[in-house]
């Protein structure tokens, strides 16, 4: 005989369910800069860190590493990957350990904090060519994702990866955008580096997207066992990073590799839509981001988790708008009333020049509020908390020591005459 179910438990079963699905994390190590030059010592020692969690790793790789100064765009010789360094890589790729993607060029800047940007459709054809040709050759297969040096790319770059036959970009959500609106390209972009993982994986758990996307971005010289210095992180720390990571029952690690093979959105318009996102002011504080469950600025997340969240990013942002304006107005007020009792701090004279050193530090904030606008739209919420604070205290002075001023003036226009009509009645 069947039982029953009440209709109550079913609603809870199909609860519990959406919440599980809604909490699938998926995060993807991006090592980068591995070339003929790099700390094998080190890079061994992370590949069995990996092989000992049961995760996959992206390794991404230089083919060609600059012989001099990276950071120097003037003509120099280059290193190419060695077949010592290739057999690391090919070895760990057979035990699943990680995979390979092409990480620019030479990694040399010929530009402002770029290696292919601004440069020639023709120049970067025939480096990434060059490039891929070299790893393709070490590593026996092809390689089809490519990691732009600093995260660096312009549209000839996108043209040349479609060009030749790549068949993703992994750079960060700054990109370049509406260029990649109508490329075929998938994107994947990095969003924290060792020290963002864990709030990432809180953020995207707050999200409840079931196609949430961190990747975790880091480098050799992350670890204070490369660079003796504070802030780093030692490899046992690693090791425990790695370890609470797998046992998280929503998460699962993958690889550049292993994520493309899945039918997960990575195209063109969700980098478009996480780019609009991005590009909202930044001001929202940490309590109002919670409070609307919009603090996901470490997630790539899916086009209709974005979609879904419209309506909590804008109030948000007006709550923010109304904070920062009442900030304002009580900085004005309180700048006002001190200005206005100048008259109160000595002689005529002394309140006059206490008037004019007013106007001067009200026109120096107001100045210094515009500048922080111009300079960079987009910031912070402390930093737009003391632009509100700068730009209220500028006015409130302002408006403070010009009616004191103006009183001054009554109070002059006033008294000149009655103490004249005074003086000619005692005469």
């Amino acid at each position: 005989m069947m039982k029953r179910v009440h209709p109550m438990s079913l609603i809870l079963l199909c609860l519990g369910s959406v919440n599980v699905c809604a909490g699938r994390i998926t995060v993807v190590f991006r090592f980068d800069d591995y070339s003929a030059r790099s700390n094998t010592a080190m890079e061994t020692r992370l590949i069995e860190a990996f092989a000992r969690s049961g995760a996959c790793c992206t390794f991404s790789v230089v083919p060609y590493v600059w012989g001099g100064y990276g950071r120097d765009p003037r003509p120099q010789d280059v290193i190419a990957l060695t077949e010592e360094k290739a057999v690391i890589l090919r070895e760990a790729r057979d035990r699943g350990i990680l995979d390979v993607v092409m990480h620019s060029y030479s990694h040399q800047m010929t530009g402002p904090w770029t290696e292919f940007a601004g440069l020639a459709y023709g120049e970067q054809r025939e480096k990434i060519r060059r490039g891929r040709a070299l790893l393709s050759a070490l590593l026996g297969a092809p390689v089809t994702t490519f990691v732009p040096a600093w995260n660096s790319y312009d549209g000839a770059t996108l043209q040349v990866l479609r060009d030749l036959g790549f068949q993703c970009l992994s750079a960060d959500t700054g990109g370049m955008p509406g260029s990649e609106a109508s490329c075929p390209l998938k994107f994947l972009p990095s969003g924290c580096d060792l020290n963002g993982l864990r709030g990432a994986i809180e953020e995207a758990r707050r999200a409840r997207d079931p196609s949430a996307i961190i990747v975790v971005l880091f480098h050799t010289y992350d670890f204070i066992e490369t660079y003796a210095v504070q802030d780093r992180w030692s490899f046992e720390d690693f090791e425990a990073l790695l370890a609470w990571t797998g046992s998280q029952p929503d998460v699962i690690v993958r690889s550049i590799g292993q994520l493309l093979e899945t039918k997960v959105d990575l195209s063109a318009r969700r980098l478009a839509d996480n780019q609009k996102r991005m590009r909202a002011p930044g001001y929202i504080p940490p309590f109002l981001s919670r409070l609307f469950g919009v603090s996901a600025s470490r997630v790539y997340l899916s086009s209709e988790a974005i979609r879904c969240r419209e309506d909590a990013w804008k109030n948000a942002l007006a709550l923010t708008q109304m904070c920062a304006v009442l900030i304002y107005l009580v900085a004005a007020y309180g700048a006002a009333r001190i200005a206005s009792r100048l008259e109160t701090m000595g002689s005529a004279r002394f309140g006059h020049a206490a008037v004019v050193v007013a106007r001067g530090v009200a026109g120096a904030l107001l100045l210094a509020a515009l500048g922080v606008c111009l300079r960079d739209p987009v910031f912070g919420y402390k930093c737009a908390s003391l632009v509100s604070v700068s730009a209220g205290i500028g006015v409130g002075v302002f408006r403070g020591a010009v009616r004191d001023l103006r009183v001054r003036r009554t109070l002059t226009v006033l008294t000149v005459p009655r103490a004249r009509r005074h003086d000619a009645h005692v005469a």
